[in-house]
């Protein structure tokens, strides 16, 4: 038997939901993506600079939604795309059209029934995907809609110490948050997505190239790129698409029959240890990121980086432990402080506020 392969850590790519706190703005929204949630809220609330200008008026706003669990870039911004112009994707007018909704709705309520829609259509029902909950509103939010959300789908209450400690455990954790301008022409590149979910040019391209592994199902045996395959993330094996797909179908048996689609299947055993897979975890343990070995390049560090107790320590990291997960705490506890309970942002406001959907902002 092959040896046990260790997990490897995956990069981490999300969108939110950010309301407002401010009385006068109740009812307002926002909806966009980013690699560090919690870096994300205090540039929205002016505490860091860039990358904010959208939401200069919503101030003081909190995080209430974060998907995340997305294999790349590219495919984050699709569905923070579809999220924000759910009449305009070819993927999700449909559902807004059932649900009522605009490019223009701006109500929370409203983005949180598309959001949980649009977890269970194509391309994202088949993908690994997590919802975080970052508060009691957000729980409420979602509340309603939950049914619609794929069982395969986490949900969880997510604070923001353990949204910290989830970035800092990512492939991605020093990655710099792109400037506004770059978020523009990146979704311009790849702004539509259809029900295929086919990846453009640019996301196949974002994908290095890997080592040469066997495929995991004894049938095949034959060599797999890593960056074409699927896998489970218990014992680290890879499979080709084909081969794991076929083994999920033929253990299924009639059950098959039942599934959604004839060609992508629901759930599965692991060919190589047997733990269950649903198809979108395999696809997210496929695009996972290996570890660093003893043979990798080491990194190269710059003079921006210091040296402190003989730990090398990037600008970064240096600035993330300045701004600790307490004092975050503090800081949206304040925030939170700031507005008047803001339950009653669902459905009762939903139906107020879309007729004064023009003012909403969209990025």
């Amino acid at each position: 038997d092959a040896p046990t392969r260790r997990a490897p850590a995956r990069a981490l790519y999300a969108c939110y939901l950010v309301v407002s706190l401010d009385p006068s703005k109740k009812g307002k929204s926002y909806v966009g993506f980013t690699t560090n949630p919690p870096r994300r809220l205090a540039q929205h609330n002016g505490a860091i600079a860039n990358g904010a200008k959208y939401t200069m008026r919503l101030r003081p706003c909190d995080m209430v939604l974060v998907v995340s669990g997305f294999s790349d870039k590219v495919q984050a911004l699709q569905f923070e795309w579809a999220w924000q112009r759910p009449a305009s994707c070819r993927a999700t007018r449909t559902l807004a059209r059932e649900r009522g909704v605009s490019d223009k709705t701006s109500a929370p309520g409203k983005k949180a029934m598309v959001m949980c829609g649009m977890l269970n259509t194509a391309p994202w029902k088949h993908m690994p995907l997590t919802v975080h909950c970052m508060s009691e509103v957000g729980e409420r939010l979602i509340e309603k809609y939950a049914d619609a959300i794929p069982a395969h789908v986490e949900r969880r209450r997510t604070t923001t110490r353990e949204m910290d400690a989830i970035v800092a455990a990512s492939a991605n954790a020093e990655e710099e948050e792109m400037d506004e301008e770059m978020d523009d022409a990146m979704r311009a590149r790849v702004m539509d997505v259809g029900v295929s979910g086919t990846p453009s040019a640019s996301a196949s391209a974002s994908r290095p190239g890997g080592e040469a592994l066997k495929c995991g199902v004894d049938a095949c045996g034959k060599a797999i790129r890593s960056d074409r395959a699927v896998g489970c993330a218990t014992c680290g094996a890879r499979f080709h698409p084909v081969c794991l797909a076929r083994h999920f179908f033929d253990r299924a048996g009639d059950e098959a029959l039942s599934w959604s689609s004839r060609l992508i299947p629901d759930h599965g055993p692991c060919a190589r240890c047997g733990k269950r897979l649903t198809w979108g975890a395999a696809i997210g343990a496929g695009a996972a990121r290996e570890p660093a070995t003893e043979t990798t390049t080491p990194r190269v560090h710059t003079s921006r980086d210091c040296e402190r107790d003989g730990e090398v320590v990037t600008s970064t990291e240096k600035i993330r432990r300045l701004r600790s997960a307490e004092r975050r705490e503090v800081e949206r506890a304040r925030v939170q402080s700031w507005a008047r309970d803001v339950s009653d942002v669902s459905d009762d406001s939903d139906d107020d506020m879309h007729d004064s959907d023009s003012d909403v902002i969209v990025e």
